[in-house]
């Protein structure tokens, strides 16, 4: 059996719920039962708290809301000893440019950033034309970056891609 955490700092964004409810999917998909909490919400540099997020052992994988969080949270596990990707590994949501400079590059989601903000410009222009349509969600594609953090190889770095999706 597989242990995994998904890590948010409180008073998170809304886009956090997404990625945990993507997060929950995936566990389910993948027939994988948490014994523990799978949901943490805390500083990810508070060592106490980690510690105890940790207990009753190191889960295999956490998954974090944003890099920052991620960066906070792999700078806390290093001060604890635990060693990336070998005692557990972390995985963000982002992929801001120092991702690839910290210690254990970090596995992570990258946004379309410009693409955002052409479908939120998009979307404001529809909304001001047509101010009775009903409300939509808007899926873009976005790609996932694997790095050491996972556990892959530094010569095996590979970007994998998502289908673009609109409800």
């Amino acid at each position: 059996n597989r242990d995994f955490r998904f890590l948010a700092r409180p008073g998170y964004s809304s886009t956090t719920d997404l990625r945990l409810a993507g997060c929950r999917e995936a566990l389910a998909k993948a027939e994988l039962i948490q014994n523990r909490p799978l949901v943490w919400c805390g500083d990810p540099a508070d060592l106490k708290f980690i510690q105890e997020m940790l207990l009753p052992g190191i889960p295999d994988a956490i998954l974090c809301t944003n890099d920052q969080t991620a960066a906070k949270l792999m700078q806390t596990l290093s001060s604890m000893g635990v060693r990336l990707p070998h005692d557990v590994r972390v995985v963000g949501f982002d992929d801001v440019k120092y991702a690839t400079l910290l210690s254990v590059p970090l596995t992570t989601i990258h946004q379309p950033c410009r693409a955002i903000g052409h479908a939120a410009v998009r979307a404001m222009q529809e909304r001001i034309h047509h101010p009775d349509r009903t409300p939509q969600q808007i899926l873009l594609p976005f790609t996932l970056v694997v790095r050491d953090s996972c556990g892959a190889p530094s010569a095996q770095h590979i970007a994998l891609h998502s289908q673009s999706k609109s409800e």
